[in-house]
């Protein structure tokens, strides 16, 4: 739900579909479905016992696949995709 000062909006987002991520030439690719009027974030952590995860990426959605990708190679990262 969204809320300004008289209003509530609510949005359905169709359930959030996860291409396979890919690693190729040293970038980190993850591709998903996006639903319009849904912000997606990307955010990442390298440890998930006391998790510090980090906003990469704000994607508007509009109804079609969208990617994200990070350069570099890291020996152990956890991704995690928030809708908004």
């Amino acid at each position: 739900p969204r809320y300004n000062g008289t209003n509530i909006t609510v949005t359905l987002a169709s359930q959030l579909s996860l291409l396979t991520p890919t690693n190729l030439d040293g970038a980190f690719n993850l591709s998903f479905n996006t639903t319009p009027g849904i912000i997606y974030v990307i955010q990442a952590t390298t440890d998930l016992v006391a998790p510090d995860w980090q906003t990469l990426a704000t994607i508007n959605g509009d109804g079609v696949v969208r990617s994200f990708s990070e350069p570099g190679s890291r020996p152990r990262r956890f991704y995690r995709v928030l809708l908004q």
